[in-house]
């Protein structure tokens, strides 16, 4: 073989990677969500009469938590809200004395003195929740009112581990191309999300929503970037399924550059990266069921 003829071959094997990654793969994935549309949605049983814990970590959050407390509680089924933890991981703003106020003694501010980052805040507060299902979120996104009721009416099926919420990107008239091709590709990777969850499942979860069996909940290594992926997986691994629900809607606002953009994915590109070698056995196709997914 010629060396021209040897470069040739690696060029065309890296485009065939390429084209299998952004076109392959979410046409395999599509094909199987068509075949197992019926059972899939076989699956959807009746929202029961089960509570919910609610555990949000902060940092300087203000601003945002107040409207995102309130848009909790303006659920439509805010009754089955048991608890709303508030874990304030490190904050030197006045945000406690602004939840202190709020009368629904469902909330709880929980203020830690240093910041040791969400994983940590997770592993301590998770456990203490006093409902069998625990619903993470962020601080800044606003839930529609259907979605806590969307997430949990899937948990009467003894199969499911795991429900992500679908994160929407608010449009804007005003917005730049770059906040335009974020959100086409946003939209573009939701597309992936519903046709896993209508095969075998989904490898990760939205981390602004997603609710957990709570004995399902594992601690997680202090440094995990993806926490969102780490803690579903870990269900996932024990036998349970994770599904992606479109109807459990948080709401928030595109990146508004590619430089804020490019920042973000250089996060979940080292969080992936991190996750091989803190779980190197989620690699083996017999130690995980979502193998294909995952890879």
């Amino acid at each position: 073989m010629t060396p021209i003829i040897g470069l040739q071959l690696t060029l065309w094997a890296c485009l065939a990677v390429v084209g299998y990654i952004y076109v392959g793969y979410p046409l395999l994935v599509w094909l199987k969500a068509r075949s197992n549309r019926g059972t899939a949605d076989s699956r959807r049983l009746q929202v029961s009469d089960r509570s919910v814990s609610i555990v949000i970590v902060a940092h300087n959050e203000a601003k945002t938590l107040p409207k995102k407390i309130d848009s909790l509680l303006a659920s439509t089924n805010a009754s089955a809200i048991r608890e709303i933890l508030i874990g304030l991981d490190g904050s030197t703003d006045d945000t406690a004395q602004i939840l202190a106020a709020r009368s629904d003694d469902r909330v709880k501010v929980i203020p830690f003195a240093s910041r040791r980052g969400k994983p940590s805040v997770l592993n301590d507060l998770v456990p203490t929740c006093q409902s069998d299902i625990v619903l993470l979120a962020d601080a800044r996104q606003l839930f529609d009112p259907n979605c806590i009721q969307r997430l949990l009416e899937h948990f009467d099926d003894p199969s499911v581990g795991v429900v992500s919420g679908e994160l929407v990107l608010r449009s804007d008239p005003t917005q730049t191309t770059a906040a335009a091709g974020i959100g086409f590709y946003w939209r573009y990777e939701k597309f992936i999300r519903r046709c896993e969850s209508r095969g075998r499942g989904v490898p990760g979860a939205t981390g602004a929503c997603y609710a957990i069996r709570k004995s399902l909940f594992k601690p997680i290594p202090a440094a995990t970037i993806l926490d969102d992926v780490a803690i579903p997986m870990q269900a996932v691994v024990r036998g349970y399924r994770c599904l992606f629900e479109p109807g459990a809607q948080v709401f928030d606002e595109p990146s508004k550059s590619t430089r804020q953009e490019s920042v973000r994915k250089r996060r979940t590109i080292a969080g992936v990266a991190q996750l091989v070698t803190l779980f190197p056995q989620w690699t083996l196709p017999w130690c995980n069921p979502l193998w294909f997914e995952y890879v």
